[in-house]
């Protein structure tokens, strides 16, 4: 909701901008970064993530995005610990402050639980939750070698871009949605200036973080998760009032 230094320059989605409303804001890039693997050498096969990271690639493309240049999306076997890992650092460089970024991951994802002593409990202990996504070559039962969720997304976040989304499909990906991380709902309708305007980090996970990701959509050859996605944007289901 706009407070009253806001109010006359709000307008909610569907409405016409007013020109000046748009002229303070540079016009950036839109780029997306995508990561599929299917094939992994130390976890079980995948069928459909190298099918939804370029299909959802695709899409984006058709939609104005394109690749961060010299950055290029990691598919199969390019998606190496070392590889993603390097993205963040890769990015910053590449990235300026009014671009709009997206990072898509299809793979496989973990989480590991263990207690940890309360420290605002002596004597308790509490779930400490980590999730990582595994990378093609990250070996079984050794998490160090794989990518720590909470910090990719910590690297992601201080990235020089305007709006950062990143969509994971895997399972238990919903750790991302951890305490430290708001989780926020569209119960307002918010100014399409001023979401354009501010700066924002958004993850969009496609379970929870106790919860394995559907790899069996309706044929298609996608995941459920992406092929909702996909539907969601090439058929318009998104734009709810058709602008």
């Amino acid at each position: 909701m706009a407070d009253e230094f806001d109010k006359e320059r709000t307008r909610h989605i569907g409405e016409l901008a007013e020109e000046d409303d748009l002229l303070d804001i540079p016009p950036g890039r839109n780029l997306i970064v995508a990561i599929g693997i299917n094939n992994y050498l130390h976890h079980p096969q995948l069928d459909n993530p190298i099918n939804d990271a370029q299909a959802v690639l695709a899409l984006f493309k058709e939609c104005g995005f394109q690749e961060v240049p010299g950055v290029p999306s990691l598919i199969a076997n390019d998606a190496t610990r070392s590889a993603i890992a390097a993205l963040p650092q890769q990015l910053e460089t590449r990235l300026t402050g009014d671009d709009n970024l997206v990072l898509f991951f299809a793979g496989h994802g973990e989480k590991i639980e263990r207690q940890a002593p309360d420290p605002t409990q002596p004597g308790k202990t509490y779930t400490h939750r980590t999730g990582y996504l595994i990378p093609l070559d990250g070996p079984k039962d050794q998490p160090g070698e794989w990518i720590k969720l909470d910090a990719f997304l910590d690297e992601l976040a201080t990235l020089p871009a305007r709006h950062i989304f990143v969509i994971l499909d895997a399972c238990k990906s919903g750790i991302a949605l951890a305490e430290k991380f708001k989780v926020k709902g569209g119960e307002q309708p918010t100014s399409v200036t001023t979401l354009r305007r501010f700066p924002s980090r958004r993850v969009m996970t496609s379970a929870r973080h106790d919860e394995k990701a559907a790899e069996g959509g309706s044929g298609t050859g996608h995941s459920v998760f992406a092929e909702a996605l996909i539907s969601a944007i090439q058929a318009r289901q998104a734009d709810r009032d058709g602008d």
